[in-house]
C-alpha cells in the first residue's frame, strides 16, 4: 500500500478533478458525490474498502446557481441576436460557466429532414472530421430517438463511435435536441473529460431546450430574405461536391466554395470545411445501411 502523503494527494487530485476514478500504484480512488459530500472509496489489497468523506471547497456545480438564475443568464444571452452563429456562442460560453464541460458541437438541423448544417464546434478530433461526423450517424444514437430537449447519452458503450473517440480521452457525451412544433433546429453534443455529467448537470442542460428552440427558429427565420421580386435570390450557379465513400472530397464545382463559406464562414486564407456535405452523405450511409430509416429520401 502506498504511503500516506501520496495517498492524499492522489485522494486530493481526485476529488478536485471530479474524477470517478484515480489509479495511485496499487490503489484505485473511487470517487461519488452525496450532497455536498465526496465519497472516496480507497481500493487496495484490502478485502473491503475503506470510505473516506470529503467536502470540497466549492460546492459541486449543480448547486453553484439556482436554477431560476441559470435560466436568467440563459434568456440574457438570447436577447436581440438574429446570428445563429453569435447566439449559440453566448448560450455555451453561458452554460460553460456553470456545467463545464471540454468540446462541443453544435449543428443546427433542417427542421424537416434532421440532417445537420451548420456546425459550431471545438472537438478535438479536427483531423478526423468526416469520419467523425460518419459515425456520429452511423454509430451514435441520433437526436431524434429520444424527445426533443431530454438530455441523452448519444455514445452506445463499445460501438464503433465510443472507440473512436477513445483515441482522443475518456469522454462523457451528453447530448440535447431543440424542436418545437415547427420541426427539429438543432442539436448539442457536450463533451466532458475524466468524468461523467451528473443528474443536476442533465437538469441544467434540459432548461436550455424551450428558449434556444424558439431563438433559433426566429433566426433561422430571418435568413429567408426575398428579392425586389418577392422571390428569394437565385443562386448564381451549381454547388456539387463528390465525396468518397469514406466522405473525403475528391472534386466540386466551382460554386461551391462560395455556398460552403457562407454556411461555415472561414478565413480567406482557408478553404472552407465541407461539414454540412459531410452530414448529408452520413445520413445517406446510415439509410442505405438501414442503421437508421427515420428519413424517407
Amino acid at each position: 500500500m502506498l504511503g500516506d502523503a501520496r495517498l492524499v494527494a492522489g485522494v486530493g487530485e481526485a476529488v478536485e478533478g471530479r474524477l470517478p476514478r484515480r489509479v495511485v500504484g496499487d490503489v484505485v480512488l473511487d470517487v461519488e458525490g452525496s450532497g455536498h459530500d465526496i465519497i472516496v472509496a480507497v481500493r487496495g489489497h484490502a478485502r473491503h474498502p475503506k470510505f473516506l468523506g470529503f467536502r470540497p471547497a466549492q460546492p459541486p456545480y449543480d448547486d453553484r446557481v439556482s436554477r431560476t438564475t441559470f435560466l436568467e443568464g440563459i434568456r440574457r444571452s438570447l436577447d436581440h441576436i438574429d446570428d445563429d452563429r453569435t447566439l449559440r456562442r453566448h448560450v455555451v460560453e453561458q452554460l460553460r460557466r456553470t456545467v463545464p464541460f471540454d468540446a462541443f458541437a453544435w449543428l443546427l438541423t433542417d427542421p424537416d429532414t434532421t440532417v445537420g448544417t451548420a456546425p459550431l464546434a471545438e472537438v478535438p478530433c479536427l483531423d478526423r472530421l468526416s469520419h467523425a461526423v460518419a459515425l456520429r450517424y452511423t454509430s451514435g444514437r441520433r437526436w431524434t430517438v429520444d424527445l426533443p430537449g431530454v438530455p441523452y447519452r448519444p455514445v452506445r458503450p463499445g460501438s464503433a463511435f465510443a472507440h473512436f473517440l477513445a483515441a482522443y480521452g475518456t469522454y462523457d457525451v451528453v447530448s440535447i435536441a431543440f424542436a418545437d412544433r415547427f420541426g427539429w433546429w438543432a442539436f448539442l453534443d457536450l463533451w466532458r473529460e475524466g468524468g461523467r455529467f451528473s443528474v443536476g448537470d442533465c437538469e441544467l442542460i434540459a432548461l436550455l431546450a424551450e428558449p434556444v428552440a424558439t431563438a433559433l427558429r426566429k433566426s433561422q427565420a430571418a435568413t429567408f430574405s426575398l428579392g425586389d421580386n418577392g422571390l428569394p435570390p437565385a443562386p448564381s450557379g451549381q454547388a456539387v461536391l463528390l465525396l468518397g465513400p469514406d466522405l473525403t472530397v475528391r472534386g466540386q464545382t466551382p460554386q461551391a466554395e462560395s455556398d460552403l463559406r457562407a454556411l461555415l464562414p472561414t478565413e480567406e486564407s482557408r478553404s472552407p470545411v465541407p461539414a454540412a456535405a459531410y452530414n448529408v452523405a452520413a445520413q445517406l450511409l446510415a439509410s442505405e445501411a438501414r442503421i437508421d430509416t427515420t428519413l424517407r429520401w
